[in-house]
């Protein structure tokens, strides 16, 4: 990569080192290794992260009654869309450009930085308009303005484009980890001491605040990291970019659109109802897209550089996903309802038919978000915005009909059949812009021991073992039925190892 800059961009005196360490490993071992790692923590982290979250979303949940609670989650929700405008899908677009271009690093995420930290001003103002347009109090402003704060914080994050690249975020994992843990603690604290609303967002912004910090540190002395900006990158990063965000801004609006029509049409409990069925779903969706994110630079430099390892590692992405959301998905459908008595009280047990349905919406949710990222992967992120946008249309017509009906059933009911479209719809566009498919035997497979886990534990059930036995027995059936199928986890150095005869294994199993 060159000398380091004399003149760091950060500010202070750097030690003088030598070159930052290279991108990937040199051999398929030491690359699966890496995704290994990378994956396994970000799992880890995100299992620990789910818990805490769970913990604090508990302690609000009871803290809070129903109709405040329907305030959090439409603050929740306008911060994860305008969250959106921070972001932009600039630290995707990063880490394919430094995947395939290393010696632009510092440029790419110094520029990447900069141009997060104007869009965290913008997504603020966005927020505030919203609500006042909405017509909310002054205290759910002050709490959009404190949150506000994470987006600035997210923008210095972006220093992580250079850990995932390298096949190292068990790095931003333990950040992102450690501003959990704060924001978990100060949540705990606040609840004991009656804290506002607009308190409990302040603790989030303080957590991802620390882990920012850390992460600049981190890159600074591991990597050798000194970000530039450079203002003849902008305008290819927006061009880059502009398809990515359109497609993400137009996808989390079809992902919050049922929460919006609740706010608008039905009572705030309802919302709050709706809240906390949705909340263990959020949480599992997005351990599972952290999951497959990691191979992301993998699918991105096998796109030009090697065919044969991109299918490889795409069929790898999807059979993991499935075997990481299908058990989930079935659990959480036959203990929704003990699981919400025991743990949010009896005011909330509306909330089950809503999670159970929105349990098997995870699956479909996660596939399209896979597909999605292999569309970024091999340049194609502009159809993502067409297929969203058409299934926001469809959305549009489906989600009023059916809350007005049913209410946050409803809701639950338009998230799966809205779901299940666009997972078809991206499917398709990947096989025909790819050429890329799955093995159909290995997935049905993945499926079929997802399915034992159900039909262990509802006969476990209705045999009067008790739901919690029941489902305890159906999870520890699931890996051996894995193995008993034939489709234990697969070895990805095996994947991407060439054989004798110089055909690598996917091309001989495709």
């Amino acid at each position: 990569m060159g000398e380091p800059v004399p003149t760091p961009a950060w500010g202070g005196d750097v030690p003088a080192a030598g070159p930052a360490p290279a991108l990937l490993p040199a051999d398929d071992r030491g690359i699966a290794r890496g995704v290994v790692v990378s994956a396994s923590s970000q799992v880890g982290s995100q299992v620990v992260h789910m818990l805490l979250n769970v913990v604090s979303s508990l302690v609000i949940i009871r803290y809070l009654p129903p109709s405040s609670y329907g305030d959090y989650v439409l603050v929740m929700t306008m911060m994860t869309v305008t969250g959106l405008v921070a972001d932009f899908g600039l630290n995707k677009l990063g880490v394919r450009d430094v995947a395939a271009h290393e010696s632009d690093e510092p440029e790419v995420v110094g520029t990447v930085i900069a141009l997060r930290l104007g869009l965290a001003v913008v997504a603020a103002g966005v927020f505030q308009a919203v609500l006042l347009g909405l017509g909310r109090s002054a205290e759910v402003h002050t709490a959009a303005a404190l949150a506000s704060l994470t987006f600035v914080a997210s923008a210095l994050m972006s220093v992580v484009i250079s850990f995932e690249v390298r096949l190292q975020q068990h790095i931003p994992a333990f950040t992102l980890l450690l501003g959990e843990i704060i924001e978990t603690g100060l949540v705990l604290w606040l609840v004991r001491h009656h804290g506002s609303l607009s308190q409990l967002y302040g603790a989030a912004a303080l957590g991802t605040g620390v882990a920012a910090a850390v992460a600049v540190v981190l890159a600074r002395r591991r990597l050798v990291l000194r970000p530039r900006f450079d203002a003849s990158r902008m305008a290819p990063l927006i061009r880059g970019a502009l398809p990515l965000a359109a497609a993400s801004l137009v996808g989390i609006v079809l992902i919050k659109l049922d929460t919006f029509v609740l706010v608008l049409l039905r009572p705030r409990r309802e919302v709050g109802l709706y809240g906390a069925a949705y909340a263990p779903v959020e949480y599992l969706a997005v351990a599972a897209v952290v999951l497959v994110s990691v191979l992301l630079p993998l699918l991105a430099r096998y796109h030009v550089t090697d065919r044969a390892r991109f299918v490889a590692v795409y069929r790898l992405g999807t059979e993991a996903l499935l075997a990481f959301v299908l058990p989930m998905a079935v659990l959480l459908a036959v203990v929704a309802g003990p699981a919400i008595d025991v743990v949010y009280s009896g005011q909330y047990r509306g909330a089950t038919t809503p999670m159970r349905l929105l349990g098997f919406g995870l699956v479909v949710m996660s596939l399209s978000a896979w597909y999605a990222i292999v569309l970024l992967a091999v340049g194609q992120q502009h159809l993502i915005v067409r297929y969203t946008a058409a299934m926001l249309g469809v959305a549009a017509v489906v989600h009023p009909v059916l809350i007005a009906w049913l209410g946050a059933t409803g809701a639950a009911l338009g998230v799966l059949a809205v779901g299940l479209l666009t997972a078809a719809w991206a499917g398709r566009l990947v096989r025909r812009m790819t050429d890329a498919r799955v093995d159909v035997s290995r997935v049905a497979r993945v499926v079929g021991a997802g399915a034992a886990i159900g039909v262990v534990a509802v006969g476990l059930d209705v045999a009067g073992v008790g739901v919690w036995p029941a489902a305890a027995c159906g999870a520890l059936v699931y890996v051996p039925t894995l193995f008993l199928l034939g489709v234990a986890p697969r070895d990805l150095a095996s994947l991407l190892r060439t054989t004798d005869d110089g055909v690598t294994l996917a091309e001989a199993t495709a």
